[in-house]
């Protein structure tokens, strides 16, 4: 028997309340306005991905509720907006109600996300335990996970999430696979994290060179002998 192909849940933070972290960087509506270029690259990658049953995007935003209608994509209203684990944890429970056999859970900054990669993802993780966590590059955050069921393990994103789901997992006696995939392992949470996003060639690339913000982020980096 084939098995069911997963539901996609992309969690998305309102404008506003997107990339504090850059806040040393970036004013508030640049941070907006490159959490939505972020938001455009991820879903227009899931838009060309085979083998998934569905994506549910769980946001407050109106803006980002509409992008995804506009990509066909399912939208789960997030009215008091607690965060990636609440918004996660939201999906799950409507996904299991709804008899959903797994989830792949995505997080939408990652602009370096391709269908390629997340194809790569969800193979690899139907061949192996019920599983799969996907870490960032610093390993310590989970950037995306392959849950069979939808609720297999309680989710805990944010600081250390991807030894945190790991534990909650082994507790459990549950199986669980860790999996390096480089264009999933890119978010974009801190300054230095721009660095590898410069030059792509895709919505948040395009946005930081029209904004200037990558020539002020380069001039930042290599100091004022660079710039003079």
């Amino acid at each position: 028997m084939t098995p069911v192909a997963p539901w996609c849940v992309v969690p998305i933070k309102r404008r506003e309340a997107a990339k504090q972290r850059l806040a040393s960087l970036l004013g508030p509506m640049e941070r907006a306005d490159l959490a939505e270029a972020m938001v455009r690259d991820v879903l227009t990658a899931l838009s060309a991905v085979r083998g998934l049953s569905g994506v549910m995007l769980v946001t407050g935003d109106d803006g980002f509720a509409a992008l995804g209608q506009d990509h066909g994509f399912r939208v789960l209203a997030d009215p008091t907006d607690d965060g990636t684990t609440a918004a996660v944890a939201r999906a799950a429970a409507t996904l299991l109600g709804e008899r959903a056999a797994s989830m792949l859970v995505l997080h939408a900054d990652l602009p370096l996300a391709t269908p390629l990669a997340i194809e790569s993802l969800l193979a690899t993780a139907a061949d192996g335990p019920p599983l799969t966590l996907v870490p960032d590059r610093r390993r310590q955050g989970t950037n995306a996970m392959v849950a069979r069921p939808v609720d297999l393990v309680p989710f805990c994103f944010g600081a250390g999430s991807y030894h945190l789901h790991q534990r909650a997992a082994e507790a459990r006696g549950i199986g669980w696979r860790g999996l390096d995939v480089p264009e999933l392992a890119h978010d974009i949470d801190r300054p230095d994290d721009l660095a590898a996003i410069l030059d792509h060639d895709g919505a948040t690339g395009h946005y930081l060179a029209r904004s200037g913000i990558g020539a002020r982020f380069r001039a930042t980096v290599d100091g004022p002998e660079a710039v003079q």
